[in-house]
């Protein structure tokens, strides 16, 4: 055990930066940011937000590299948070391609309960819109993914427009093979 060990600045949030000088010190910060970093990858792994994702992946790196500033306390067992951190940074690409994936199915299960083509396009609209400023934070292969997903989404809106046909009385999009409107009841 290092007895002189030299003092580590931790940055607790946007306006605090404070020095642990000691391993009390360590554990007790550490404990908050562990629990908060344990949150983080919680959120990460089921939000299907996109700002709520990209907020809490960047604050799940930014306590993993704090703790792991504290490692040299010997404050920590099991898997080192520095570990932790780099099998985080590794799996990027793939964790926000999982996350992009059921932000897809997500949507996908909203524009069923839609019933204009209108609705459903803008709601597939927002998906991409909604991506697209957080793409500083994605790979190539993350960009093309959600742009793959968001035509995805289109054809599948456009092979419902294809599949349907308006009402002659009362203008409402029915199934092509309908005899009779869901809408207004007349016969086609």
């Amino acid at each position: 055990m290092n007895l002189f060990v030299t003092p580590v600045n931790i940055q607790i949030d946007d306006n605090t930066i404070i020095t642990v000088h000691n391993r009390n010190e360590a554990y007790f910060y550490s404990a908050n940011m562990l629990r908060i970093a344990s949150d983080c990858a919680n959120l990460v792994n089921t939000t299907k937000n996109p700002r709520v994702f990209f907020e809490r992946y960047n604050l799940l790196i930014n306590k993993l590299e704090n703790l792991s500033k504290l490692e040299k306390f010997n404050c920590f067992t099991g898997k080192s948070p520095s570990d932790n951190l780099r099998e985080v940074l590794g799996k990027r690409e793939f964790t926000i391609n999982d996350f992009l994936n059921r932000y897809c199915e997500d949507v996908l299960n909203k524009i069923v309960n839609l019933k204009t083509i209108s609705g459903k396009k803008k709601k597939v609209d927002n998906f991409f819109s909604s991506l697209k400023q957080y793409e500083s934070y994605m790979t190539d292969n993350n960009i093309q993914t959600y742009h793959f997903l968001y035509e995805k989404m289109l054809k599948i809106i456009l092979s419902e427009q294809i599949e349907r046909i308006h009402c002659i009385y009362c203008n409402k999009l029915i199934d092509k093979d309908s005899k009779f409107c869901t809408y207004c009841g007349k016969k086609q």
